[in-house]
C-alpha cells in the first residue's frame, strides 16, 4: 500500500510537472504587458538631443507551433525632448515573432527573442502648438521569462527599435520589464489530475 501511494504520487507530479512548464506548447495563448523608462542621450536626424522615456507595451500572442508565438503589439509612449522642449505622444501597432528556447524543456527559466514592427503615428506638443507626423517603426529584443507559476512569467529583455516618420526617425534602446499570463486552450490539460 505505502509503494502504490508513493507511486501514484511521483506520477501525479511528473504529469504536473509537464503541464507547469509546458505554456509555450501549440495552441496556447498568453498575454501581458511590459514597461520601459529611459532618461538618456539620443541620436537624430539632423541633431543630438536627450530625453525622458516612459513606454507601456501590452501585446497577445498565439503559439502555431511549440516554442513559437504569432501575435500583435501596441506600444505607448510619451517622450520628452529636453533641447528641443518637445513632449511627443506616439503609438506603434504591428505584429511580432517571439520564440522561447531553453535547455531543459519543462525548465521553469526560458530565454526568448522577438522580431516587432508596423505603423507609428505620433502627436507633438511645443509652446503651445500641435502637429503630428505618421511611419513606420521596426525592432528586435532579446530577453529572459521565470515562470512564477503555471500561468505567469516575469520578464525582462534588451532591444532596439528604429522609427521613422517623414523627416524625423530615432533610434532607442529599451531595457524592459513586464509579465505574462499564459492561457492554455487545451481542455485534456487543464487539470492533470483528472482522471477518466
Amino acid at each position: 500500500m505505502p509503494r502504490f501511494s508513493f507511486n501514484r504520487l511521483l506520477l501525479c507530479y511528473i504529469c504536473t510537472l509537464s503541464y507547469v512548464f509546458s505554456q509555450t506548447q501549440k495552441g496556447n495563448i498568453t498575454t501581458g504587458a511590459s514597461a520601459d523608462v529611459a532618461s538618456t542621450f539620443v541620436a537624430a536626424t539632423k541633431y543630438n538631443n536627450s530625453y525622458f522615456l516612459l513606454s507601456v507595451n501590452p501585446g497577445l500572442t498565439y503559439f502555431v507551433i511549440n516554442d513559437l508565438g504569432v501575435g500583435g503589439t501596441l506600444n505607448f509612449t510619451m517622450r520628452i525632448d529636453r533641447r528641443e522642449q518637445i513632449t511627443s505622444f506616439i503609438s506603434e501597432v504591428g505584429p511580432m515573432l517571439r520564440y522561447y528556447f531553453s535547455k531543459n524543456r519543462k525548465s521553469n527559466k526560458k530565454g526568448f527573442a522577438q522580431l516587432h514592427g508596423g505603423y507609428v503615428t505620433s502627436t507633438f506638443l511645443r509652446k503651445g502648438e500641435t502637429s503630428g507626423r505618421e511611419g513606420w517603426f521596426i525592432g528586435a529584443m532579446l530577453g529572459f521569462a521565470y515562470f512564477i507559476n503555471t500561468n505567469i512569467s516575469l520578464e525582462t529583455s534588451l532591444g532596439y527599435n528604429f522609427n521613422k516618420q517623414k523627416d524625423w526617425e530615432t533610434t532607442h534602446i529599451p531595457l524592459k520589464v513586464g509579465f505574462n499570463i499564459f492561457l492554455s486552450t487545451q481542455k485534456a490539460k487543464s487539470n492533470p489530475f483528472q482522471t477518466d
